[in-house]
């Protein structure tokens, strides 16, 4: 501790300027300018008023149920758009497996796996969208959760409903470049035959 250095008599935390108390606990308590004063009816109508004025009640643009306060949307209104903002800003990039299966693709097919486009609501890996063409890149851990298993197969479905043609390349297939390129190409080839 130098000469200089002061402390807060109630906390004990390090004060930066010549105060008897620390400016949280200068806040708390007696210490406070309010602590134990009432507002008078008047005062109270007066800010009740300017609540109002800067926002006060008001309706939910989404679902027109009442707000408080300066919000534009209720709690599960904002939640659900937040969660939709997330979704469609979120752009990873694109893992080992997937930078492989680019590298052996023609340049008809896109990467789209980082939400630049989506069928229905779902997001492909890679898309020819003149061929109807879907490559789907399924992890050997994730794509292999029931769950998940169970997603997979609706969204397969959504996939053949709008006319694409989908493969899917497991990450294990990754490692053998030979034989992975001889599925990609099968697969271009029986797609444009059918």
């Amino acid at each position: 501790m130098t000469k200089k250095d002061k402390y807060c008599p109630q906390c004990g935390s390090l004060m930066w300027n010549d105060s008897t108390l620390c400016y949280r606990c200068s806040k708390i308590g007696i210490n406070n300018a309010f602590f134990n004063k009432k507002h008078s009816i008047k005062t109270k109508k007066r800010i009740s008023k300017s609540h109002f004025k800067h926002g006060g009640k008001g309706k939910c643009i989404d679902c027109k149920t009442t707000i408080y306060i300066r919000a534009k949307r209720c709690k599960s209104c904002s939640a659900k758009k937040q969660h939709k903002d997330n979704i469609f800003d979120y752009h990873r990039k694109p893992t080992k497996p997937e930078i492989i299966v680019t590298n052996l693709l023609p340049k008809s097919f896109k990467y789209v796996g980082n939400n630049k486009l989506s069928v229905t609501t779902y997001n492909p890996d890679f898309i020819n969208t003149k061929e109807k063409k879907i490559i789907e890149m399924f992890g050997d851990y994730w794509h292999n959760r029931k769950e998940q298993k169970q997603k997979d197969r609706i969204k397969l479905t959504v996939y053949h409903s709008l006319g694409y043609r989908t493969l899917i390349i497991w990450e294990k297939e990754t490692k053998n470049i030979k034989l992975l390129k001889k599925k990609i190409n099968n697969f271009i080839k029986k797609a444009n035959n059918q």
